[in-house]
C-alpha cells in the first residue's frame, strides 16, 4: 500500500513538472509585442479585462442600495354622488350648499361626491399619506384634498373624502405618500377612474395601479402653473402700461411741438402786420418827423463843444 501511495505521488510530481515545462515553453514562444498580436489575441485580452473590471466593481455594486418602491394597494375604491341629507348626517363641510350642477339644474338632488377607498400598507415600515388628487377627462385642473393619515406597517385604513361634483366619464386618481425607508421619499399611486352609468358611480381599478416616484404634489404643480400664468399676466399688463406711457409721452411731445409751431406762426403774423403798417406810412411824414426831431447824439455833441457865456478869453 505504501508502494502504491509512492507511485501516486510520483505521478502527480511528474504531471506538475510536465505542466510547468509546457507552460514555460508557451511563455517563451508567446509574442509580447502588441503590434504582432492577431484578432483572436485582442479578443481574449478584451474579455480578460472585462472579467477583471467586473470582479473589481462587484463589491461596489453590492453596496448600492436597490430601488425598493413602497407596496400599497387601493381596494374597494369608488366615488359616488351625495345627497344633502347624507352630507348633513355626517356633518361634512359644505352642508346645505348646492354644488355647481345643482345651481345649473335645480331638480338635481346631489350637492357633491364622496370618495371611499381602503388603503392597505403592505410594507414593514409606516407610510404617511399626503394628498389625494382626482381629475376627469373634461377637467382642466385636478381637485386636490390634503391628507394627514399615517399608515402603520401591515395595516389597512378606510378613507372617505368629500369632493365637489365631478364632470366627465373617465379620469384618474392619484394618491401621494411619503416614506423615509425608500430611496425616493415621495411616491404616487396612480389608478384609472371609470364611470359606471348603471350604478351611477366612479370606480377605482385595483389591478391598474402604478406606484411611481414624484418630485412634487399635484397641488404644488397647479400652484406653479398658476404662478406662471400670473407672472405672464403681470408681464402683459406691465408691457401695456409701458406702451401707454410711451404713447402719452409721444403725444405730449407732439402737442408741445405743435404749440411751438403755432407760437412761431403767431409771431410771424404779427411781424408781417408791423411791416405792412410801416409800408403804409407816407415818406413825407417820415421826413418831417426826422427834421423836427434831430438825433440826440448830435445835440449832445454841440452842447459839449459850446463855450459857456461867462468864459473870458
Amino acid at each position: 500500500m505504501v508502494l502504491g501511495m509512492g507511485r501516486v505521488l510520483d505521478m502527480m510530481r511528474n504531471a506538475i513538472d510536465s505542466t510547468w515545462v509546457t507552460f514555460r515553453l508557451w511563455m517563451e514562444t508567446l509574442a509580447w509585442n502588441p503590434l504582432s498580436w492577431g484578432l483572436l489575441t485582442w479578443i481574449l485580452v478584451a474579455v480578460l479585462l472585462v472579467v477583471i473590471f467586473f470582479l473589481l466593481s462587484r463589491p461596489r455594486l453590492a453596496l448600492i442600495k436597490p430601488e425598493l418602491k413602497p407596496d400599497l394597494l387601493i381596494s374597494q375604491g369608488e366615488v359616488i354622488p351625495e345627497e344633502p341629507q347624507q352630507r348633513g348626517a355626517r356633518g361634512g363641510v359644505g352642508t346645505g350648499i348646492p354644488g355647481p350642477d345643482q345651481q345649473q339644474n335645480p331638480d338635481s338632488a346631489y350637492v357633491g361626491m364622496n370618495a371611499r377607498m381602503n388603503i392597505s400598507n403592505l410594507n414593514t415600515y409606516p407610510v404617511q399619506l399626503l394628498e389625494l388628487a382626482i381629475c376627469t377627462n373634461v377637467m382642466d385642473t385636478p381637485h386636490t384634498v390634503t391628507l394627514s393619515s399615517l399608515l402603520s406597517p401591515h395595516s389597512r385604513q378606510n378613507l372617505s373624502v368629500e369632493l365637489p361634483p365631478l364632470e366627465g366619464l373617465d379620469g384618474q386618481i392619484e394618491l401621494y405618500l411619503y416614506t423615509a425607508q425608500a430611496r425616493h421619499k415621495t411616491y404616487c399611486i396612480r389608478s384609472k377612474l371609470v364611470w359606471e352609468p348603471w350604478n351611477k358611480r366612479f370606480t377605482i381599478a385595483p389591478l391598474e395601479q402604478r406606484i411611481i416616484p414624484v418630485r412634487m404634489l399635484a397641488s404644488t404643480r397647479e400652484k406653479k402653473k398658476q404662478e406662471r400664468e400670473w407672472r405672464r399676466k403681470q408681464a402683459k399688463e406691465r408691457a401695456a402700461t409701458e406702451a401707454a406711457e410711451k404713447k402719452a409721452k409721444r403725444a405730449a411731445e407732439i402737442a408741445e411741438k405743435e404749440a411751438k409751431r403755432a407760437a412761431e406762426a403767431v409771431d410771424l403774423e404779427e411781424f408781417d402786420e408791423l411791416l405792412n403798417q410801416l409800408e403804409e406810412i407816407p415818406s413825407s411824414e417820415v421826413d418831417e418827423g426826422s427834421k423836427k426831431s434831430p438825433d440826440k447824439r448830435e445835440e449832445r455833441k454841440r452842447e459839449s463843444l459850446s463855450f459857456p457865456k461867462d468864459f473870458d478869453f
